[in-house]
């Protein structure tokens, strides 16, 4: 059995190799207030079911002001409220709106600032008209979660980096990428700067890069993510 080193770690051989994948960084959109992504088409979000919600997050600060990772409505659907999800920070708390104020939970971040988090949001749909957000994990646990109350009103949309058009408070110091809602998309999120970059992986819900104001001329930037 012979012993060597890759990347500072140790790899065994004995007729195979062992070893852990190389890390692989990606060039993910660093929001800074000056740009959004606008989707193609809303989303119809699974009803009568339970599905995660997933994405990867790298926060710069504890101290946010109605940013959203991204809020999708579309009201012609079977119900509104069911329809509607958003996720969103607000001073140091990860926020999810359901539809309805009385269902939408908050999960501290305080803890997560400056580290790559993999984010999953478990919402249920099956009982009433709106989606019930059962359980925050970060990095696969589960976080205490509060009640907000908060409430939206219901845009038909479907954007990242920005809430509705009646708070128009724009993502900053934030990165996200590898967002994921089963049934509807997949938005890799890199190369960031580039509209390839929110491609649906899974499905038709194309993004598109949109300046504040739209036609303003921004420099966007990238962030290196380690993944």
């Amino acid at each position: 059995m012979a012993y060597l080193t890759y990347n500072g770690q140790y790899v065994v051989s004995d007729g195979k190799y062992t070893s852990q994948a190389p890390p692989v960084t990606i060039q993910a959109l660093d929001f800074d207030g000056s740009t959004y992504i606008q989707m193609s088409e809303h989303v119809a979000l699974p009803t009568s079911d339970q599905f995660d919600v997933t994405f990867g997050m790298y926060l710069d600060t504890n101290s946010y002001s109605y940013e959203s990772f991204f809020f999708t409505c579309d009201t012609a659907g079977p119900s509104p409220t069911h329809n509607c999800l958003g996720v969103y920070l607000l001073g140091d708390q990860l926020r999810v709106w359901g539809g309805l104020g009385s269902e939408s939970r908050q999960a501290d971040i305080n803890s997560f600032v400056g580290a790559n988090v993999n984010v999953t949001v478990s919402i249920d749909t099956t009982v009433g008209n709106y989606n019930i957000v059962d359980d925050i994990k970060f990095n696969g646990v589960s976080q205490a979660l509060t009640v907000t109350g908060e409430s939206f009103s219901f845009e038909d949309t479907f954007r990242i980096g920005i809430t509705t058009t009646s708070f128009a408070s724009y993502l900053q110091n934030a990165t996200m990428w590898d967002l994921t809602i089963p049934t509807v998309g997949l938005w890799k999120g890199y190369p960031g700067d580039q509209n390839s970059g929110w491609e649906d992986q899974i499905g038709i819900l194309d993004g598109t890069l949109t300046t504040v104001p739209p036609g303003h001329i921004a420099y966007i930037q990238t962030r290196p993510i380690t993944l």
